[in-house]
């Protein structure tokens, strides 16, 4: 058995063939598919609804960038964040340390937030446990998405990783794609923003040799050719429970949160 590490090249295939064999490719009923693409399509309504728009300046000043999750508890908020987007919320716990070390948090504050806070109580938290627990340090890790799980081959440290090359490659397309004053020449915008990104991609000779793929543009051939089919056809083969397509789309729009809340 060969047990040597696959080829950035082999690698690429074999994700492209996994994605691509006849096993994945079915004919549900016109009612089953129905159905699949109401649950796709208000899947991604959801992950989009969760970005709160940046753009025009007025409307992010009226807006909270959290007003779509005031549903939930600050606590949550920021622990959704954290997995979802590597966001956080809260300050660090060496800047709270730093607070009480110089008085700015007094033993009035920490009294009356045990005192107030239900998940305080519940655990029968006291001043001295939380005291101490400022001189350790916590980490909430980001859930990985599959441009992540892509990036384990030998050459990884060599080019760019595939966080890195995507979030260019769509941060390019959607600086021309919704630029009205800049450029002289302005590209068509008929089809809409994923043809239009489809488009550039497979003219992007460059994105393949910066990710040390040379002959990426033979495998773009596997991308759909409208936004419905690529939503059904990514969901349908990344496997994951339809209860939590919502917050890995939302993860996905964290990932270029700027241009996702230009768009908002």
């Amino acid at each position: 058995m060969n047990t040597e590490p696959l080829s950035r090249t082999e690698h690429l295939a074999a994700g492209i063939d996994t994605l691509t064999r006849p096993e994945f490719v079915e004919s549900p009923s016109i009612a089953t598919k129905e159905a699949l693409n109401f649950k796709i399509e208000s899947s991604c309504e959801q992950a989009c609804r969760s970005i709160a728009p940046a753009w025009p300046l007025d409307r992010a000043i009226a807006v909270n960038p959290h007003w779509s999750r005031i549903g939930r508890s600050v606590r949550e908020v920021a622990a959704r964040m954290a997995v979802l987007g590597d966001i956080h919320v809260f300050p660090p716990r060496s800047y709270l340390q730093q607070a009480w070390r110089e008085g700015r948090i007094k033993h009035l504050d920490l009294s009356y937030a045990l005192n107030t806070l239900p998940a305080a109580q519940a655990q029968a938290l006291s001043a001295a446990q939380c005291i101490e627990a400022l001189t350790t340090t916590t980490s909430v890790p980001r859930l990985p998405l599959l441009i992540d799980v892509l990036d384990d081959d030998l050459g990884r440290h060599t080019r760019l990783s595939w966080r890195q090359a995507i979030t260019h490659q769509v941060s390019q397309t959607c600086a021309a794609y919704f630029d009205e004053y800049q450029a002289d020449w302005q590209p068509s915008r008929g089809t809409g923003l994923y043809a239009f990104w489809r488009d550039t991609l497979t003219h992007d000779h460059g994105i393949g040799a910066l990710m040390g793929v040379s002959d990426l543009g033979k495998w773009l051939n596997a991308l759909p050719a409208t936004r419905q089919d690529a939503e059904r056809w990514v969901l349908q083969r990344l496997g994951l429970p339809e209860q939590v397509w919502p917050d890995y789309l939302e993860a996905v729009l964290l990932t270029v949160n700027g241009w996702a809340s230009w768009c908002a």
